[in-house]
């Protein structure tokens, strides 16, 4: 007997330590996760060609629910022949019989029963039957079918369903909201007609004056981006009345960027992380102030992203750990409280809290990232021998540098196994093809952050190669990496007459083209010797498709949008900078514009007699010439629309 009662108290032991196992264990999981959809309805009977509105609510692990109606869900029948289902989640019968109606949210689904009778509509009742509001107000009216087998069913969601009222100058009626509209002080019967019967009820507008009108939220005004927020709104009147007039009175809030209204009952939809005010008018009256505090959104799942997953021995880099949150935000939380770190070989690499990954020997190992909400992703990273082989300067995408301009250069290590590290600036030795050590001339210099600065005079035409060296723990860059500073006189103008504001860039050099691609183009030279042009310097000359090309591709002061000028156009230029078409250069004298040839335009010319196609040219030296060019190599200039 003892023995018996022993193993009873073992077993009941146990079992109670496996129960609190079980609900300490509980405490991981994912309170986000829906578990349940709940489908409710205020009738589950009504008559054939009778409709009625089902409302879903979804319930998540945590025991919180958010609203699953309306087009949140993915609403079905199980028999379109009984009843049928909309996207809002109106069902509405079509013949007798029973059958389920499915509310699918996030791949959960909840379902109702619905039975459809075929009993006859007698009369119908409207709701309600005599109401007194204040002039402004609007009110809402239902109608309720009541059937020969005394059920009662709401019709308000009966297309065939029609609203009217018998003053409409006191108040109108929407037919398909059925809400009233106050207009004057004074009586109006609201009348309601389906299927041949009609009901009505009496509406008196008053003239009570609004003394006050209050909100208030319906929940915790600090809600995480992606979830609504609704608010009631309540207005107090001279006969002492106090009436709810949420769906009458418009919702403001001061950032739309954080906080929006998604309808006109009072429901705000929180979109990204800040700080809010909340208030509502009814008339000229304004409400009080209800601050609202929009959070980070509910992270929904994390993925680690890797700039490379294979480094040499000594090397690293940051990972981004890419949150997804509610409201389709996204966000790197590598360094976040809520985030984990670990590595399952730290002999081969490291990784810091904040998400930077070390190698420290050679091998493989995964980088696995955990949240505190129990999401995670993994990683593996491979750690080769490799050793510095070299040095690689980055240029900026646009390298020609106008007076007082700057353009970023940076620099990667390569290693013996063809990767690639970036290094911090900070760690390079910076020079140009002169070899000053301080990296200043009278042109240009390279501060300390691989920042080039041009020093030339805004006068100046022409460009300047410059050669940039890198140098980490004595290896320096094997490529010739060229900038070029000064680049090309530019010249704005203003057409009066187009109101166009453009800007032109001169002629380009022999070193010009070779930023601008042109390194398997056929072009030569023409070198200014001082009397229309800078002396000494070489610009390219062009045929004309070569020339439109170039214009298309030209990078200059981070601008794109260049393109071949139109005669108009350069027309404007030397009408704006050389008035006195009569004296030679002066567009080079006066603007140290080099017009040593003239210049490609955009403009078609005639036909030549063989048919080839031409394009005009305007020689910028001696005046407007519009004889036209066939395939003669001219001086480029391109312009863009300016901004200035």
């Amino acid at each position: 007997m003892f023995n018996i009662v022993s193993k009873l108290r073992f077993i009941a032991l146990f079992s109670l330590l496996f129960i609190m196992s079980a609900c300490s264990d509980s405490d991981d999981f994912n309170p986000y996760v829906v578990t349940d959809v709940q489908v409710v309805s205020d009738k589950t009977t009504f008559p054939a060609n009778d409709s009625q509105l089902l409302e879903a609510t979804a319930i998540y692990s945590g025991g919180t629910t958010t609203d699953a109606s309306s087009h949140n869900s993915i609403w079905t029948s199980n028999d379109e022949s009984i009843a049928i289902v909309n996207a809002e989640g109106v069902v509405k019968g079509v013949s007798h019989g029973t059958t389920l109606i499915n509310a699918n949210y996030n791949g959960v689904i909840g379902s109702i029963s619905i039975t459809i009778t075929e009993v006859l509509l007698v009369t119908i009742e409207v709701q309600p039957p005599v109401k007194n509001i204040p002039l402004g107000l609007h009110m809402k009216y239902q109608a309720v079918g009541i059937y020969s087998d005394n059920s009662k069913h709401i019709l308000d969601h009966d297309s065939d369903i029609h609203w009217d009222s018998s003053d409409v100058s006191v108040a109108t009626i929407d037919n398909e909201t059925a809400i009233a509209k106050t207009l004057k002080v004074g009586e109006t019967i609201i009348t309601v007609a389906f299927q041949g019967i009609e009901g009505n009820a009496t509406l008196y507008v008053t003239d009570e004056a609004l003394v006050s009108l209050t909100i208030s939220p319906v929940s915790d005004t600090s809600i995480p981006a992606g979830y609504p927020l609704s608010f009631t709104a309540e207005a107090r009147y001279t006969d002492d009345s106090n009436i709810d007039v949420t769906d009458d009175v418009e919702w403001h809030t001061t950032e739309y960027t954080f906080l929006n209204t998604t309808d006109d009952q009072g429901t705000f939809l929180a979109i990204a992380p800040g700080n809010s005010d909340v208030t509502a008018t009814l008339g000229l009256k304004t409400s009080n102030v209800i601050p609202v505090t929009v959070t980070h959104g509910i992270l929904e799942s994390v993925v680690i992203e890797a700039p490379k997953t294979s480094y040499a021995n000594g090397y690293g880099g940051n990972l981004i750990a890419n949150g997804s949150f509610s409201g389709d935000s996204q966000e790197d939380i590598a360094e976040a409280d809520n985030v984990h770190w670990t590595s399952t070989d730290t002999s081969v690499g490291t990784i810091s809290s904040d998400g930077y990954f070390k190698a420290t020997g050679e091998g493989l190992t995964t980088i696995t990232l955990n949240t505190d909400e129990g999401f995670s992703d993994t990683e593996d990273f491979t750690v080769t021998p490799a050793v510095p082989s070299g040095v690689h300067v980055v240029k900026p995408a646009d390298l020609f540098i106008s007076p007082g301009e700057s353009r970023q250069y940076f620099v990667k290590q390569i290693m013996s196994d063809d990767t690639s590290e970036f290094i911090a600036n900070a760690l390079v030795g910076w020079y140009l093809n002169d070899g000053d050590d301080a990296n200043y001339n009278d042109s240009a210099y390279i501060d300390a952050s691989g920042l080039l600065h041009n020093q030339l005079d805004s006068g100046e035409e022409g460009t300047l190669k410059l050669s940039v060296q890198a140098y980490i723990n004595g290896i320096s860059n094997q490529d010739e990496t060229f900038s070029y500073i000064g680049a090309v006189k530019t010249l704005q103008t203003d057409n009066e007459e187009t109101d166009e504001h453009l800007s032109f860039v001169g002629p380009l050099t022999y070193e010009d083209s070779w930023l601008v691609g042109m390194k398997y183009s056929i072009y030569d030279e023409y070198t200014e010797d001082g009397v229309s042009g800078p002396s000494g310097i070489e610009f390219i000359r062009l045929n004309h498709g070569s020339a439109k090309n170039v214009c298309k591709d030209l990078v200059y002061n981070k601008h794109v949008d260049y393109r071949l000028p139109t005669y108009d156009e350069l027309a404007v230029l030397w009408d704006k900078y050389a008035e006195n078409s009569g004296t030679p250069y002066e567009l080079y004298t006066e603007q140290n514009w080099s017009v040593g040839v003239p210049f490609w335009t955009s403009t078609p010319g005639e036909e030549t007699a063989e048919g080839d196609k031409t394009f005009q040219i305007i020689d910028l030296g001696t005046g407007i010439d519009q004889l036209p060019a066939v395939n003669t190599k001219y001086y480029v200039s391109c312009v863009r629309d300016n901004d200035f």
